[in-house]
């Protein structure tokens, strides 16, 4: 019986969630600028979300990568994100617009 714990309302959206350890979430997907109706997707978004407290997930680093036009097979593949933990190294192919 899947059910809501906590929320965390982000600008964008996440395609992919990737469990870093027990308490850190990596989510990968688009910045957005809202513009009420609509959005204009603005470039890859990577976020490390601490979700050691479920009741109240927090935001713990967000990076913007490149403009509007910039995407990652990894948006779509969970098989071309890798994070080698023992290292904490994130490799993921993009494609980046400037």
């Amino acid at each position: 019986a899947p059910s809501i714990k906590g929320e965390l309302k982000i600008p964008g959206y996440s395609t992919y969630m990737h469990l870093m350890d027990d308490d850190h979430l990596l989510t990968m997907g688009y910045d957005a600028d809202d513009q009420g109706d609509f959005a204009y997707f603005q470039g890859i978004q990577l976020q490390v979300i601490d979700v050691s407290e479920l009741s109240n997930p927090l935001l713990m680093h967000k990076e913007g990568i490149g403009t509007r036009g910039s995407t990652s097979d990894a948006a779509t593949d969970h098989l071309a994100f890798t994070y080698f933990k023992a290292r904490d190294l994130l490799a993921v192919p993009m494609t980046i617009c400037e």
